[in-house]
């Protein structure tokens, strides 16, 4: 019998299964969320998805094989790069702000990059 951690179900089959269970919620609500269009001062849903898998998801390794979870991160990352091929082709709809606006760009790219690279692993 182990129990020495939540790697796999040779640590703790009650103790991953859990773990399991927890990231399968996490990604329902993610998923709820990763389709949501916000206004000009919050972010739409699909950054704060990748913005979770990246800054929690890819460092811990919650939600790793748990095909919900995937499914969220594919889903993020195709609404992400339709953002990167639309939303920066006008300096003018970002208030002529053109370091805010590449700064954005640069933002999506990294977290397309982190989603890319994490899905490809998973």
């Amino acid at each position: 019998m182990g129990y020495m951690g939540l790697t796999c179900v040779c640590d703790s089959d009650a103790a991953s299964d859990l773990a399991y269970g927890a990231a399968q919620a996490a990604a329902k609500v993610l998923q709820k969320d990763v389709k949501s269009i916000e206004n000009g001062f919050n972010t739409d849903g699909c950054v704060n998805v990748a913005l979770f898998i990246e800054e929690f998801v890819i460092p811990t390794g919650f939600g790793d094989g748990v095909d919900e979870m995937g499914d969220v991160a594919q889903t993020a990352l195709e609404l992400l790069q339709k953002k990167l091929k639309n939303d920066f082709k006008d300096v003018e709809d970002w208030g002529g702000d053109k370091e805010n606006m590449l700064e954005h760009k640069e933002a999506y790219e990294r977290l397309v990059k982190a989603l890319v690279t994490w899905l490809e692993g998973d």
